[in-house]
């Protein structure tokens, strides 16, 4: 089994109906810390609730592998922190290209089934 935490930007109410509309509340929860949500009004520095994420998993950072699709926000962030990286190429930011070193991912995708072929 792995463990799974979804942190997602956006308005927490949004985000949480979004949630809810995909069924994936039986996946992701704030009550037990698999759910973080990150208000983009208030912060738009991501990593500290990325940071969150790993606390509440009680794993070591160079053993996570983080998935998105937003390489000024996801990507670096994840990069800076020592974990594994996947962008998944997709809407607005599909065609965008790194910008920085911290930018680049370990792995692209552009399904999420092509996730599968990258854990062990």
């Amino acid at each position: 089994g792995y463990q799974l935490t979804l942190v997602t930007s956006g308005s927490p109410e949004r985000q949480r109906r979004k949630i809810e509309r995909l069924q994936l509340t039986h996946y992701f929860c704030e009550k037990n810390g698999t759910l973080v949500l990150h208000d983009d009004q208030k912060s738009t520095d991501k990593t500290p609730f990325i940071q969150q994420a790993a606390k509440q998993m009680n794993l070591p950072n160079d053993t996570i592998l983080a998935v998105g699709d937003k390489l000024d926000a996801e990507i670096s962030s994840a990069n800076t922190l020592g974990m594994t990286t996947v962008r998944v190429r997709h809407g607005r930011q599909k065609n965008r290209e790194p910008q920085t070193p911290q930018e680049r991912p370990d792995f692209e995708i552009t399904t999420r089934a092509e996730l599968l072929t990258l854990l062990p």
